[in-house]
């Protein structure tokens, strides 16, 4: 069924459902906003429900998609969602970034009527959902064919001026002391109105924060620029650069990238870190909400590993910790270790196997995890 098996977040949708044995909905057409970046149902589409062998069929009379304004590097999800049960495949690179493709018919199998299935593509740009197209068949008996409704959202939560997970970052000498280099400022601007809409950008250097900005935002879309260097009297030091994103003078969007240098490095992966105030993204607000125990300690990732929210291998997040990063340790639990991010970034759990002491800042001996 579909390109793989991987199962993916659920989104809450929106919908209309059609009802096969009472009233149809009639076909639907939505239409583009200027700048909106998707890969959607072509409105051009038949749905009809059948008896097999010993099983009951949605079917759909093809899957030609059509797609705007997307990088090459985007991403879809194909999510079927069977009586509200949830199975993604993906995510996929997009086949192109704009135009058509067209795909063949398709049918999912259901063991009896009545049933409900949602056939639903999810665009993904830099990790974040900022497009949803759907159609949904509600099944109660046999039904011929009947134009589809095809249901286009922008979910909530996706509109932002956003980095790109496409960086590297250097720790080096500068001058009399030292310095991060990043390796480029690009960005996405996702669902937003250009010339209206504005971005501060904020340094953040061991806490300590300043601002600049607002500024208006781009067009939708992919836009590139060059590196940027901080410079800092001397390791260690931690470096945020977060991009604040407004609507209507409201807070919609962080994107912090991080940068932790405790040595002469190059080649290393900042972690980026993308959400609403308050959700794991980092506050507007000057001072530090999350301030760095003087009892923390250094250590250094042995691995690459998922960061997670809680002391719980459940409790899974989408921030990547890259092997080789040093992050400073501020608790210990249960074979997990609790990691300071930033002074503006919700702290995470990584298991304590995946860390070692930083021998670059003296190899000082990590708290007992309980293992």
């Amino acid at each position: 069924m579909g390109m793989g098996d991987f199962m993916k977040k659920v989104w809450i949708l929106l919908a209309v459902l059609i009802t096969v044995t009472a009233l149809i909905a009639p076909s639907l057409s939505v239409s583009a906003a200027p700048g909106e970046q998707y890969r959607r149902w072509i409105n051009d589409k038949n749905v009809s429900c059948t008896t097999g062998s010993g099983v009951v069929y949605a079917n759909l009379s093809n899957q030609n998609v059509e797609f705007n304004g997307l990088s090459a590097d985007a991403q879809f999800t194909i999510n079927y969602i069977e009586n509200g049960v949830l199975n993604t495949d993906g995510p996929y690179t997009v086949e192109q970034v704009s135009g058509t493709h067209n795909y063949g018919a398709f049918a999912e199998s259901f063991p009896s009527y009545p049933f409900t299935f949602e056939f639903r593509l999810d665009t993904i740009i830099s990790g974040i959902v900022v497009y949803q197209s759907s159609i949904i068949i509600n099944c109660t008996g046999d039904m011929p064919d009947t134009p589809a409704t095809v249901i286009n959202t922008v979910p909530p939560n996706s509109q932002g001026r956003v980095w790109v997970p496409d960086k590297t970052y250097t720790c080096a000498p500068n001058g009399g002391g030292v310095a991060v280099t990043i390796s480029n400022q690009n960005i996405d601007v996702l669902n937003l109105t250009a010339g209206v809409d504005e971005f501060t950008l904020n340094y953040i250097e061991n806490g300590v924060i300043s601002t600049n900005g607002p500024y208006p935002v781009e067009s939708n879309g992919r836009h590139n620029y060059g590196s940027f260097l901080q410079s800092f009297p001397s390791y260690p030091f931690t470096f945020e650069f977060r991009i604040d994103t407004y609507v209507g003078g409201v807070l919609v969007m962080q994107s912090s990238l991080i940068t932790t240098c405790t040595a002469d490095a190059s080649g290393l992966t900042p972690t980026i870190i993308n959400g609403l105030p308050g959700s794991g993204g980092s506050s507007s607000s000057g001072g530090c909400p999350s301030s760095l125990p003087t009892t923390a300690v250094q250590g250094r990732m042995l691995e690459t590993v998922q960061a997670l929210y809680a002391a719980d291998p459940a409790a899974v997040t989408n921030v990547i910790m890259p092997v080789g990063t040093a992050w400073w340790i501020t608790s210990a639990s249960s074979g997990y270790y609790r990691l300071w991010i930033s002074c503006f970034a919700a702290q995470v759990w990584v298991p304590a196997s995946s860390m070692g002491p930083n021998y670059e800042t003296g190899g000082a001996p990590l708290p007992n995890a309980g293992t």
